[in-house]
């Protein structure tokens, strides 16, 4: 089974999780798929709908923490806004205890319960005649 399927539409990027990694190498790929999108240098919004996600071992969200360090300047600079879309209050909880209480986020980021909540949210600031993001203020 794939952990996560990666695709970008203009400047909206989709990260879809199913299930957890089976290997180290399931989470290396992703977080290169990943930073091939911030190696364009062009704005962006993303929305990771987790809701099929299973509970992902230590050292995996370590790995995901360590990027999201490493690319913090990067968020600032490209992501311009991220939402989250789980099932439920626990991996809400989740996210917040392990995750962003760790590595807060570079940039505006909500979790939702459902995917088009979670689109609608990123693409507020879509520029209809442009079909750029445009920064909130």
């Amino acid at each position: 089974m794939v952990f996560v399927s990666v695709a970008q539409r203009g400047d909206m990027v989709f990260v879809r999780f199913d299930n957890a990694p089976s290997k180290m190498d399931d989470v290396t790929q992703y977080l290169l798929k990943i930073k091939e999108v911030y190696d364009k240098g062009r704005p962006f919004v993303i929305v990771y709908d987790a809701r099929d996600i299973a509970m992902l071992e230590r050292k995996y969200i370590q790995v995901q923490i360590d990027f999201m360090r490493e690319q913090r300047e990067r968020t600032k600079d490209l992501m311009i806004r991220a939402a989250v879309v789980v099932n439920g209050q626990a991996m809400r909880m989740f996210l917040n205890t392990a995750v962003f209480a760790i590595q807060p986020p570079a940039c505006h980021l909500e979790v939702f319960d459902d995917l088009d909540s979670a689109k609608q949210f990123v693409g507020k600031l879509l520029d209809r005649t442009t079909k750029k993001f445009k920064r909130s203020k």
